[in-house]
């Protein structure tokens, strides 16, 4: 099954991954083509991203999405399942901070459809020191 998983910065220095419900695709034997469940499960990853750094703005190193992306058998992911990181580029932080900072419906409207109109970079899980050093770590 595959797995998206949307943490924050503060949690990618963490040695265990946190105790949080990732998006699972598992496939069904029946569907031949994945792509579209893929793409969706990611897409409701990305604003997951963007929801859990509303949430815990204060545990955040940089306002930044990140996705683990996996495949597990049962059980929650661990780090030893992650294949993948997505990582917003460190401009998008700015669009970020103004979904964070809007004052109305409208502003915040704006800002989200333009943070998630961002695409996040794609790191092999060998990179994850270069994306630690990168946060703090």
């Amino acid at each position: 099954m595959r797995f998206y998983l949307p943490i924050t910065s503060r949690e990618l220095l963490d040695s265990a991954l946190p105790q949080r419900q990732a998006i699972i695709v598992a496939p069904d034997p029946e569907q031949k083509d994945l792509d579209d469940f893929y793409e969706e499960a990611y897409s409701q990853a990305t604003f997951d991203a963007l929801a859990l750094l509303l949430d815990r703005k204060e545990e955040t190193v940089l306002p930044v999405r990140i996705i683990l992306c996996g495949t597990i058998g049962n059980g929650d992911p661990t780090w030893d399942d992650v294949e993948s990181i997505m990582v917003d580029d460190n401009l998008n932080s700015e669009n970020i901070l103004a979904v964070i900072a809007a004052q109305t419906q409208e502003q915040m409207d704006e800002a989200v459809e333009i943070v998630l109109d961002e695409p996040l970079e794609w790191f092999d899980r060998e990179e994850l020191g270069k994306l630690q050093q990168r946060f703090g770590a």
